[in-house]
C-alpha cells in the first residue's frame, strides 16, 4: 500500500510536469522573442553579447580627406563617412570613441599597433588585409591624374612613367602605384593640399587623387592653375574595416550598413556632393526586382557622380585658362629666374615653412634637398646650422633666430650678416610679404669685406707715411714750401714762416704765389 502510494504520487508528478513544462518553456522564450523584436533584432544573440562585452571601441578617422572624412577646425568629425558613423551608431545604440592623428600615415602606424580599432573609409589593400578586416564597400569613386594648366593633352597611367609623380603615403593608391608601376618616382606628402601645391609649383609633374578629394582642395584653397588631365585604373572603393582579431565586430558593421535604406544615403550624398542635375530616382516599376534595382542604382549612381565632379573640376579650371596662360608662364619664368641667381634665395610661409628655394641657397648652408625641402621649419635648418657648426654663432644661439625674425615682422624688412664657419660672411636681406610670408636673399659678401678692410689699412699705412714726411719738412734747416699747379700755397715748415712772419696760416692751399 505504501509503494503504491509512492508509485501514485510520482505519477501526479509528472502530470505536473508535463503541464508545466510548455508555460515555463514558453516563458522561457519571452525575452528572446522581445530581443529579436527589439531594435538590435538584427544581430545574432553572440553579436550583442560582443558589443556588451566591448563598450568602447575606437574609431581612427584620416584627419584630411573631404569631403570623404575630415577633421573640421572645431575638432568635430565631419564628412561622408562621419554621417554614416552616425547612423551605425544610431542604429546600434552605441558611441564610438574618435581617435585624432595628425595625417593618414601616423593613423595607419596606430592602427597597425592596436592602438585603433575601426576605420570608416578605407580602401582595400593587399598589406591592410595583414591586420584589418574590411566589409563590402559602401562608396566608390576613381583616382585621377591633376596637372599644370600647361600641360597639354590627356594622359594616363603609362604617360607617368619617369616622371615625378605626388601622392599621400599610406593612401591605396600610393600602393597600387608602387607596386604595379615601378618606373614612376613616387614623392609621397603628408596631404592633398601639399601635394596639389608642389604640383602648382612645378616641384612635382603630376598628383593621382582622389576625385572628390581633389575637386573639394582645389575649389576652397582657390589653386586655379591645375586641371584633371585623366583617369588612372585604380577605383578607390570605401568601406568600413576592423581590426581583424576581432572578426565579430566585422560582422556586426557589416549587417549595421545593411539597415541603411537608400533614401538615408541619398541624404548623405546631397549633403556633401553638389550635383549639377536632378538626381535619378527609380520608378515604381524598377521596385519588383529589388536586386536589379539595387545593381542599377549602384552603376547609374557611381557614373553620375564621376561625371559631375569630372564637370565640377573641369569648369572651375576652364574658367581661368585664359587668364592663368600668362601667368603660368610667367611663374616659370620666376622660378626659372629664382634658381638661377647668384644670391641664395629662400621664402617661407606666415608658418615659418620654406615653400621655396634655389640650388644656391642649399649650397650655401650645406643643406641636402631632403633637409631643405617644402614644408621644412626655418628653426630646423636654424638648428641644423648650430648642430654642424656651419655658421658661426653666439652663446645665445637658441633665440638668435627669433630675434631676427622678430625684427623683421616689426619693421617689415631686415638686413643682417652672418659668419660662415670657414670664414665666408653672408649678408642676409629679408622682408615680409603681404601674406605674411617672409622672403630671404642669401649674398657672399667675403670678397667685399675683405676689400674693405684692406682700404682700411691701406689708409692707415698712407696716414703714416704722410706723417712722417710732414715730420722730415718740419725738421729742415732750409725754408720750405710747396704749390700746387694752379700756384696755391700746399704746406710749408716753421722755418719758412719765420722767414715770412707776415704770412698768416689761413692762406695755407688757399692764395696764389702773387699774394704773399
Amino acid at each position: 500500500m505504501y509503494a503504491s502510494k509512492i508509485v501514485h504520487q510520482i505519477r501526479e508528478l509528472a502530470v505536473a510536469v508535463a503541464l508545466g513544462l510548455p508555460v515555463l518553456l514558453l516563458f522561457a522564450a519571452m525575452p528572446t522573442q522581445a530581443q529579436k523584436s527589439g531594435p538590435l533584432a538584427f544581430l545574432t544573440h553572440g553579436e550583442r553579447e560582443w558589443l556588451a562585452e566591448h563598450p568602447v571601441i575606437r574609431l581612427a578617422p584620416d584627419p584630411s580627406f573631404p569631403p570623404i572624412e575630415f577633421i573640421d577646425p572645431e575638432g568635430a568629425f565631419k564628412g561622408i563617412a562621419a554621417d554614416y558613423v552616425n547612423l551605425i551608431e544610431s542604429k546600434l545604440g552605441i558611441r564610438f570613441k574618435i581617435v585624432k592623428t595628425r595625417n593618414w600615415a601616423e593613423n595607419v602606424d596606430l592602427t597597425k599597433t592596436r592602438s585603433n580599432d575601426v576605420w570608416a573609409a578605407a580602401a582595400r589593400t593587399p598589406s591592410r588585409l595583414k591586420y584589418m578586416q574590411f566589409t563590402k564597400p559602401y562608396l566608390e569613386s576613381p583616382a585621377v591624374i591633376v596637372v599644370r594648366n600647361d600641360i597639354r593633352g590627356q594622359l594616363a597611367t603609362d604617360d607617368l612613367r619617369r616622371k615625378t609623380v605626388a601622392v599621400v603615403a599610406e593612401y591605396g593608391v600610393h600602393e597600387y602605384l608602387a607596386g604595379n608601376y615601378p618606373q614612376i618616382t613616387l614623392d609621397t606628402v603628408p596631404d592633398v593640399l601639399t601635394g596639389l601645391r608642389m604640383v602648382s609649383f612645378g616641384i612635382a609633374d603630376a598628383m593621382v587623387v582622389n576625385m572628390a578629394l581633389a575637386s573639394h582642395v582645389i575649389e576652397k584653397s582657390a589653386i586655379t592653375n591645375l586641371r584633371v588631365a585623366g583617369n588612372t585604373e585604380f577605383t578607390y572603393h570605401f568601406a568600413f574595416a576592423a581590426r581583424s582579431d576581432w572578426p565579430m565586430l566585422s560582422h556586426i558593421l557589416e549587417k549595421t550598413l545593411a539597415q541603411i535604406n537608400s533614401q538615408e544615403r541619398s541624404a548623405i550624398a546631397r549633403k556633401w556632393i553638389a550635383f549639377e542635375q536632378p538626381s535619378w530616382r527609380p520608378s515604381s516599376v524598377l521596385v519588383v526586382s529589388v536586386l536589379m534595382f539595387l545593381a542599377l542604382m549602384v552603376i547609374a549612381g557611381v557614373l553620375l557622380w564621376v561625371r559631375a565632379l569630372n564637370r565640377l573640376v573641369r569648369l572651375r579650371t576652364e574658367e581661368a585658362n585664359s587668364a592663368r596662360d600668362l601667368s603660368a608662364a610667367t611663374e616659370a619664368s620666376l622660378r626659372l629666374a629664382i634658381e638661377t641667381m647668384s644670391e641664395g634665395f629662400v621664402y617661407y610661409d606666415t608658418d615659418e615653412r620654406l615653400v621655396i628655394c634655389n640650388t644656391r641657397f642649399r649650397d650655401l648652408y650645406g643643406y641636402s634637398e631632403a633637409e631643405a625641402e617644402p614644408g621644412a621649419w626655418a628653426h630646423d635648418l636654424f638648428a641644423l646650422d648650430a648642430e654642424r657648426g656651419a655658421v658661426v654663432i653666439s652663446e645665445h644661439a637658441d633665440h638668435e633666430f627669433e630675434h631676427r625674425r622678430r625684427i623683421t615682422r616689426r619693421d617689415g624688412e631686415g638686413s643682417f650678416e652672418v659668419k660662415l664657419i670657414d670664414g665666408r660672411w653672408l649678408q642676409i636681406r629679408e622682408r615680409v610679404t603681404s601674406d605674411g610670408g617672409v622672403v630671404s636673399v642669401q649674398a657672399d659678401i667675403t670678397a667685399e669685406r675683405a676689400a674693405a678692410e684692406e682700404l682700411l689699412d691701406a689708409r692707415d699705412i698712407s696716414a703714416a707715411a704722410e706723417a712722417r714726411l710732414r715730420q722730415a719738412i718740419e725738421s729742415m734747416s732750409e725754408a720750405f714750401v710747396h704749390y700746387d699747379a694752379d700756384d696755391r700755397l700746399v704746406n710749408c715748415n716753421t722755418r719758412f714762416r719765420d722767414l715770412y712772419p707776415h704770412f698768416p696760416d689761413e692762406l695755407v692751399n688757399r692764395c696764389p704765389e702773387m699774394e704773399i
